[in-house]
């Protein structure tokens, strides 16, 4: 279980002559481990736009340096145009962890509807 605050800050100069908040959100996250597979709840509220998101995550763990994710949140609602023949895969989310001798890969893409696809990758250097 885990509690967090999201997006803590202050604007020292805008670089605009809008005055915007800073996105603030807060988490609750809970994990259940099982032997080689875990699942996720995370609820998170953005005070920025008053609003709850709800999403849930699988994580598979076929080698001890392997992990593989999917995941989905409340937020795909959200994501959903009419004609778009695959709105059944708006929101959802996939990885892959790779932990080498010293190195953490990470890998994940998620579909964001019509908007296309967010890409995220990491390498982590890790130490003994």
């Amino acid at each position: 279980m885990a509690l967090s605050i999201e997006n803590i800050g202050y604007i020292l100069k805008s670089y605009t002559t809008h005055d915007i908040p800073i996105p603030i959100k807060y988490r609750f996250s809970f994990n259940k481990n099982l032997k080689s597979f875990t699942i996720g709840y995370d609820l998170l509220y953005s005070k920025y736009i008053n609003r709850f998101e709800h999403i849930i995550c699988f994580q598979f763990i076929p080698h001890d340096k392997v992990k593989i994710r999917f995941s989905n949140t409340s937020n795909s609602e959200d994501l959903l145009i009419d004609d778009n023949s695959y709105n059944f895969i708006s929101g959802l989310a996939m990885g892959i962890d790779l932990k080498l001798k010293n190195i953490s890969l990470n890998m994940g893409v998620l579909n964001l509807g019509a908007a296309g696809f967010a890409y995220g990758a990491s390498i982590n250097f890790l130490s003994n």
